[in-house]
């Protein structure tokens, strides 16, 4: 009985120290990192399909979820834009959808990944399903340094 009751005292002390999925991260306007250190990358998006815009997403991977801020200029005024990650370059696959910005600057929020190294952010003209990429980049690789 006494290491049953163990058990239960180390779950609940963990549960209590573990940051809340949503409500506190919200509240605080932050990524949740829980114990894990978060990840950083700026990524500079070029123009795409003669669009004019141009900009950059700070990028952050936290522990419960992926945070991408984004700042373009050349965005149409009151267009709502679909944001994505890609798997595969400027012209791959739908990896994490992002939700969308607006006059393109938003904080987009999707599911935590593990790394983004050689994915690309992209930002799409509208909402509407098939919308062509107006502006993308590309993460470059992780690359181990050898000692």
């Amino acid at each position: 009985m006494p290491a049953l009751l163990v058990t239960v005292i180390a779950a609940a002390i963990a549960a209590a120290g573990a940051p809340a999925r949503s409500g506190e991260c919200e509240v605080a306007g932050k990524v949740c990192l829980g114990t894990l250190p978060s990840s950083h990358a700026r990524v500079v998006l070029k123009s795409r399909n003669g669009s004019s815009e141009q900009g950059v997403a700070r990028i952050t991977l936290g522990f419960h979820q992926t945070q991408v801020v984004f700042s373009l200029s050349g965005a149409p005024g009151g267009v709502r834009q679909t944001v994505n990650v890609l798997r595969g370059g400027c012209g791959g696959k739908v990896l994490l959808r992002l939700g969308s910005i607006l006059n393109g600057k938003g904080v987009a929020r999707g599911d935590p990944i593990n790394h983004l190294s050689g994915y690309a952010i992209v930002v799409h003209e509208t909402t509407a399903g098939g919308a062509r990429i107006v502006a993308c980049g590309v993460v470059p690789r992780y690359v181990p340094k050898r000692g």
